[in-house]
């Protein structure tokens, strides 16, 4: 498997986590989770030689120890 179909595979089992769900603020988290797992198929499809991972959320650069 490449890994851009790997990503893409992992934003479709989130988006269908996503369906299960009855928190509106959890169906939104895990759909733009799955939002970034498809940029990153994207980028990789596109041509990118490294993945640069979204900061989690919630957590800004300076947060991180």
């Amino acid at each position: 498997m490449d890994r851009a179909s790997y990503y893409r595979e992992r934003a479709d089992h989130v988006r269908r986590l996503a369906e299960m769900t009855w928190q509106d603020e959890l169906e939104n988290l895990l759909r733009r989770v799955a939002q970034d797992y498809e940029e990153i198929a994207k980028n990789l499809e596109a041509g990118a030689t490294e993945v640069r991972y979204p900061e989690p959320l919630g957590e800004k650069p300076s947060d991180r120890t």
